[in-house]
């Protein structure tokens, strides 16, 4: 099982305490102000691999999913630096490495995938609430192919999933190549792909 952390600049320790849990941690880092809070990681189970800071963590898990497609592990958890606000029901002195492994192994355990946070929906028919640019129904026709506008699609605010290697190869890896480069060309956005990722990774049909 490896965990994929998109940063920027929140703090880092509680990364460190789930390597020092013996998991295995890819972060991909995306901010100029230093590794914080990630003293002791050099040596430890945590890869640090730095982005150009675009496309927020969507372009973090694709980048992940094109360049580790054919070595990916059998669970990847996909999670934002401060996982936390978005896993209701976390006591603050419980939010540490230990707590996150126990969390994506009842996942590995069950064999299946699912999200980490909460399930939302969005209401197609209604505005955006948070985010203008979102036109979930356009992007899914771009990326999935889907010629009917849904009435409704589901999501988990914060994107944080535990996935099956099994879900992520369901797909060939040009088509992830293709959502990156979509995300990279302004296709799509980010808060679009972050409403669709329960349906690219078969989570919802």
């Amino acid at each position: 099982m490896e965990f994929v952390v998109a940063r920027f600049k929140e703090n880092g320790e509680w990364i460190v305490d789930l390597a020092a849990q013996g998991a295995r941690v890819t972060i991909y880092d995306k901010g100029k102000l230093g590794y914080i809070g990630l003293d002791g990681a050099a040596g430890s189970n945590i890869q640090i691999i730095s982005l150009p800071n675009i496309g927020r963590e969507a372009d973090t898990y694709l980048t992940h999913i094109c360049e580790r497609y054919n070595i990916l592990s059998d669970t990847t958890v996909f999670l934002q630096a401060d996982p936390w606000p978005h896993i209701k029901g976390v006591p603050v002195q419980l939010r540490n490495g230990q707590t996150m492994i126990g969390l994506a192994q009842e996942c590995r355990n069950a064999n299946i995938s699912k999200p980490l946070g909460d399930k939302n929906v969005i209401n197609e028919a209604a505005p955006p609430p948070f985010h203008m640019r979102v036109d979930v129904s356009s992007a899914a026709h771009k990326i999935l192919g889907e010629v009917d506008r849904r009435p409704a699609y589901i999501f988990s605010a914060g994107a944080q999933y535990v996935v099956k290697k099994d879900d992520i190869l369901a797909h060939p890896v040009h088509f992830w190549k293709k959502v990156r480069d979509m995300l990279s060309n302004d296709e799509v956005n980010a808060w679009e792909i972050e409403r669709l990722w329960m349906y690219l990774f078969g989570m919802v049909k």
